[in-house]
């Protein structure tokens, strides 16, 4: 792996800035004696025109190329992928923005070990970078208030353990909002991928502030997601509205469904309104004008989106914008004792960005489904669940080329504890499986002489 360009310009800048500077100290000092060698005037200004004129280039260059900020607040992720998934996966694919990995800062040495390989890569501490905007600015307000939620929420010793979740995605929310308006650039959830297919990904600077639409037109908050934001590096006005519209919503959260006049309120209250909170702050400085949208393509399924403007999908964790559309029976809701694991979403809902990004993490492509209920997907596996959907080569070889057993045993509907070769090669309808297995054991099996 390799320095972004952002990266190799800013050390460019460096080198530059130094090379101005002895030009004007070596002519300074020529000029204060009697002495008269290589800088006459005529030759010290060409020199110097030259490499102010390159500075400024390289300087114009610099500001087109914004930074990818990816929040994981929490600590290193349970499921695989979810919270380095992204940021590999922009790093390998992306060679011009510097991305930035936050996280707290009780866990950026173990991040910033797991990323040592990726020079685009630049792990900072969550509660570091907000101290470090009070230092430099006393009257913060924006900064004392990301302290105050800090406090209050995951450093509260007395906090209602229920509330851990919601918390972190308060706070992840919260600091990407905050992150917009003391750095700018691009926030992006750790689980937004680069499409396979694409060739390109474009995180170039926009003029405005940018939210991803879920439907046009907007007509309502719900409309609008904040998976993928961008404001402006110098122009952050509209950052600072969001940032302090949902401070107060989340303040009044608080007060409303969780102060002492309110024990009896529901959890489940208390996170539909920091939920509303959250797209109404957006929405409410998308009314004002002058912000852009994302345009999105979402799978049936709902399980993801793909904002192909800029190359990347969002899958939506723990399937919550999931529509039921007869698919699996563990798609209707989550057993919170004993969840179906994330890679049967993304077989279900034929997502081979994240089950690439799952695989690549360590994701154990031979699981098998074990949920509480009953049905016919117990006991399955991830390659024997991808025989009920259509066909998709991609979402096959993924499996196959990371370990699945096709020697595995399952009891698909009117069969009883077959193999998925066997199913495979005596069912019609599956002939297209059939070619692909076979394809793929002719290409891994070892050439002989």
């Amino acid at each position: 792996m390799s320095l972004s360009r952002k990266q190799e310009l800013e050390k460019e800048i460096v080198k530059t800035e130094e090379e101005l500077n002895k030009l004007v100290l070596t002519a300074a000092k020529e000029q204060s004696s009697d002495y008269h060698g290589a800088y006459t005037t005529s030759s010290y200004d060409r020199q110097y025109d030259r490499c102010n004129k390159k500075l400024i280039n390289l300087q114009t260059e610099l500001d087109q190329i914004p930074d990818i900020n990816y929040t994981w607040v929490g600590p290193p992720g349970n499921i695989k992928g979810h919270d380095i998934g992204g940021p590999i996966k922009m790093a390998k694919k992306n060679k011009l923005n510097l991305i930035k990995f936050w996280c707290l800062d009780e866990h950026k040495e173990h991040y910033e070990k797991i990323y040592k390989d990726y020079p685009n890569i630049v792990v900072g501490g969550i509660e570091s970078h907000i101290k470090s905007e009070i230092a430099k600015s006393p009257e913060n307000l924006a900064a004392k208030n990301m302290l105050k939620m800090l406090g209050a929420t995951l450093q509260s010793t007395g906090r209602n353990k229920d509330l851990e979740i919601r918390d972190r995605v308060t706070i992840k929310v919260a600091f990407n909002f905050f992150i917009l308006q003391s750095v700018g650039g691009y926030v992006l959830d750790t689980n937004i991928l680069p499409l396979l297919n694409e060739s390109k990904l474009d995180f170039s600077a926009k003029e405005s502030l940018m939210v991803p639409a879920m439907r046009e037109p907007v007509k309502k908050s719900a409309d609008l997601e904040c998976w993928m934001l961008y404001s402006p590096i110098g122009n952050t006005k509209q950052a600072e509205e969001v940032f302090a519209k949902f401070h107060k919503s989340w303040e009044n959260s608080e007060k409303d469904y969780l102060g002492s006049t309110n024990k009896g309120v529901s959890l489940e209250s208390y996170h539909k309104s920091i939920a509303i909170g959250i797209t109404r702050s957006i929405y409410t400085v998308y009314k004002q004008g002058q912000v852009s949208l994302v345009a999105t393509n979402q799978h049936d399924s709902g399980c993801y989106a793909d904002a192909k403007e800029f190359g990347v999908r969002k899958t939506y964790s723990n399937t919550h914008k999931y529509k039921e559309k007869s698919k699996p029976s563990f798609f209707k809701s989550r057993d919170p004792i004993r969840p179906v694991e994330d890679v049967f979403y993304y077989i279900a809902s034929s997502n081979d960005v994240q089950l690439e990004a799952y695989l690549e993490s360590g994701g154990d492509p031979n699981i098998v489904v074990d949920h509480r209920s009953k049905g016919l997907y117990k006991g399955e596996t991830p390659l024997a669940l991808s025989l009920r959907y259509d066909f998709n080569p991609s979402i096959m070889s993924l499996l196959l080329e990371n370990g699945a057993n096709p020697d595995n045993r399952f009891n698909p509907p009117g069969e009883t504890d077959i193999s998925i070769r066997e199913f495979i090669n005596k069912t019609p309808s599956l002939s297209q499986h059939k070619q692909a297995l076979i394809a793929f054991e002719k290409q891994s099996k070892p050439k002989v002489g």
